[in-house]
C-alpha cells in the first residue's frame, strides 16, 4: 500500500510539472510600426571552399587566385 502511494504522488507531481511547461510559451514578436509583419531575414549565399569542398557562407569566404576558400590556411595550401 505504501509503494503504490508513492507511486500516485510521483504521477501527480510529473503530471502537474509537464502542465506548467506546456504553458510556458514564447510571447509572439512585437508588431512593426509601420502594421505589417516583420519582413523575413535576409539569406546569405553559400560557396563551396576550392580544396576541401565545405560549403560556407560567402560573407565569411576568402577569396583567391583559383577560387574561395574556408580558411587563409587552405588557400595558402592550395596556392602554393
Amino acid at each position: 500500500m505504501k509503494y503504490l502511494l508513492v507511486i500516485v504522488v510521483v504521477m501527480i507531481g510529473f503530471f502537474v510539472w509537464r502542465a506548467s511547461r506546456e504553458g510556458r510559451k514564447p510571447p509572439p514578436p512585437p508588431p512593426s510600426p509601420s502594421g505589417k509583419p516583420a519582413a523575413p531575414p535576409a539569406s546569405i549565399e553559400m560557396v563551396q571552399c576550392a580544396r576541401c569542398g565545405i560549403h560556407c557562407p560567402s560573407n565569411d569566404a576568402i577569396a583567391g587566385k583559383l577560387g574561395v576558400y574556408c580558411t587563409a590556411q587552405h588557400r595558402r595550401e592550395a596556392e602554393s
